[in-house]
């Protein structure tokens, strides 16, 4: 009724382990997995050691301090970076390496967790669907404009 899978099977054989390896490489270099996890391995280890160093977290006390008295337009003022960037270059997932980031800032600030989201990737996605430079909608505006002639 059930078959025996070895843990690990040598020669191209069927094994429990092989299966995570082989999934990494195979196909070609530039078509598989491995580009994408090593990327997330490196961008993810360099994030631990900024982290370690504790340099955000000065930063962050730099900042509240410098601007003292002017608290209540960080949101306003992130907002709007965040959906410039949306905007601009099609920002989207990219927000989440920043929501981290921005997280101690607004809690700091006396914000909780949802504003950092709304801050950080809501504010992408409305900059991204308001967009005047992506080439995507400017073809369905285009399209939609044509139609206009066409009256039936």
């Amino acid at each position: 009724m059930y078959n025996k899978v070895s843990f690990f099977a040598s020669g191209g054989g069927i094994g429990l382990m092989n299966f995570p390896f082989e999934g990494l490489v195979s196909g070609s270099k530039w078509g598989s997995a491995i580009g994408v996890i090593m990327f997330m391995l490196l961008i993810g280890g360099s994030f631990g050691v900024v982290i370690r160093t504790g340099s955000i977290d000065t930063g962050i006390l730099h900042l509240i301090n410098k601007t003292k008295g002017s608290e209540a337009l960080f949101v306003p003022v992130l907002f709007a970076l965040f959906a410039l960037g949306g905007a601009v270059f099609g920002m989207g997932e990219e927000a989440v390496a920043f929501a981290i980031i921005i997280a101690p800032l607004m809690v700091r600030l006396g914000y909780d967790s949802i504003t950092t989201v709304m801050v950080t990737y809501v504010a992408t996605q409305i900059g991204f669907a308001s967009s005047w430079m992506n080439h995507s909608l400017l073809q369905l505006r285009k399209v939609s404009q044509a139609f206009r002639y066409f009256r039936a």
